[in-house]
């Protein structure tokens, strides 16, 4: 967890590393893989497991949030 706990931007994540002994620039990297391995597979996947196409648009935003290079998405409630 980050300051803003379970919050999924980039900056949230970022401000957890010291719990791992990770550096910005470490961190930052596996944070890209893993974006990439995410944005590359996820939507297979659920149809490979038999999510209906309804059911993979409305869960698209949480594999590729468009706020997660923000610091807050718009609906945030600090």
């Amino acid at each position: 967890m980050g300051d803003l706990g379970a919050l999924a931007t980039r900056q949230n994540i970022i401000s957890g590393i010291d719990a791992f002994g990770l550096s910005p620039r470490e961190a930052n990297g596996i944070i890209d893989e893993v974006q990439e391995v995410v944005r590359a597979n996820w939507r297979r996947y659920c149809t490979d497991c038999g999510v209906g196409e309804t059911d993979v648009a409305r869960i698209e935003g949480c594999f590729d949030p468009p706020f997660f290079e923000s610091q807050l998405p718009p609906n945030a409630l600090m």
